[in-house]
């Protein structure tokens, strides 16, 4: 990893991947992405679509409100919800 200080602000100092880093870390996403294809194989097909929806919600900052939230407390279930 390499660094050097911010042009703006040189308090901050931008770090940048040697070519053995980013070789590394493609490495590890690849990896990665093999075990979340291996996990969800594991799943039956009905919930990996529910729960790719669930991630996906998550992962886009767009979570339900507080009242949202109480209200769908009845709905837990380990049954799978299909819309």
């Amino acid at each position: 990893m390499k660094g050097r200080l911010g042009e703006t602000d040189r308090r901050t100092e931008r770090l940048t991947l040697t070519d053995a880093g980013v070789k590394l870390v493609e490495r590890v996403q690849s990896r990665a992405e093999e075990i979340a294809m291996a996990l969800l194989q594991l799943l039956p097909e009905e919930r990996r679509f529910q729960f790719i929806g669930c991630v996906r919600t998550i992962t886009s900052n767009e979570l339900p409100c507080e009242h949202e939230i109480s209200r769908n407390q009845k709905d837990l279930s380990h049954e799978p919800i299909i819309r």
